[in-house]
């Protein structure tokens, strides 16, 4: 995202517009910290006005992708 507007329009939204699960592949617990590398399905539920944060990419509503997480 770039910008107060694209951010502003992202939690507006409600975060409603996409389900997300996530599928751990690493994962480590400390005594104090936790890391998790993870792929996240994400499915649009919604045409997207604005990118996709992690992607920086705009979805329409049917769009399924996957992409990494640490």
């Amino acid at each position: 995202m770039s910008g107060k507007k694209q951010v502003k329009q992202l939690f507006e939204s409600g975060l409603n517009f996409f389900i997300e699960t996530i599928h751990p592949t690493y994962l480590i617990i400390g005594d104090k910290a936790i890391a998790m590398e993870a792929k996240v399905h994400v499915k649009i539920l919604k045409d997207m006005e604005f990118v996709f944060p992690f992607t920086g990419i705009k979805y329409d509503q049917g769009d399924e992708f996957v992409y990494e997480f640490v």
